[in-house]
């Protein structure tokens, strides 16, 4: 679809009532997320150092493309030293999967052709609260010369956008247990941690 983003439709507009129901709203997530192209300000922690005096940078999020994989993989590697960057056949085949997954969301903010920050949302159909689905928020990292920007704030509230969207009634996610400026930044968000105590069970 190409549409001149200062002339798109309001989201309320895009996601209407049609006989294919439910499973047709997840799959126009991918075309709000095409239709938002957000702008915003921010200095580089170059810029807070002194390093570049009188330069500020802009960043946009938008969706994440097959072409960005390698930068996504380089941001994980800052998520946890498990993740390795080197881009394998497993990762394309997740890639596919993930496109072809209705409600399933990589978003990205990039900054001067760099991919600085990212986001990953799943909307999930729910038989519960009048049958209106909720948001999974996860691998949410920025890269460590930009944080403390606003570089994932910003990701985050684009998550909400897509997740409101579809009348979602909440978004949730986890956060190490160990790791406590994590918690105050998803506080800051305005994201409980008191409410719900997550479980999990991993596997090698």
């Amino acid at each position: 679809m190409n549409r001149n983003p200062d002339e798109r439709q309001p989201v309320s507009r895009l996601f209407v009532r049609s006989p294919t129901g439910f499973r047709s709203r997840l799959g126009k997530v991918q075309e709000v997320a095409a239709l938002a192209f957000h702008v915003c300000t921010v200095k580089p922690a170059a810029v807070r150092k002194g390093k570049i005096l009188g330069v500020v940078a802009s960043f946009s999020i938008r969706p994440a493309r097959r072409p960005d994989l390698p930068a996504l993989l380089a941001l994980y590697g800052q998520l946890s030293a498990r993740n390795s960057a080197d881009l394998q056949p497993a990762h394309l085949q997740a890639w596919e999967a993930v496109e072809a997954q209705p409600g399933l969301q990589v978003l990205v903010a990039e900054m001067e052709g760099q991919i600085v920050g990212t986001v990953t949302l799943a909307l999930i159909p729910n038989l519960t609260r009048g049958a209106r689905p909720y948001g999974v928020v996860e691998n949410v990292v920025t890269h460590a010369a930009y944080r403390e920007q606003g570089i994932g704030r910003a990701l985050l509230a684009e998550a909400e956008r897509l997740a409101r969207a579809v009348k979602a009634y909440k978004v949730m996610l986890q956060s190490g247990a160990s790791l406590p400026e994590a918690h105050a930044f998803y506080r800051r968000c305005g994201y409980a941690g008191e409410t719900k105590r997550a479980f999990e069970k991993r596997w090698p």
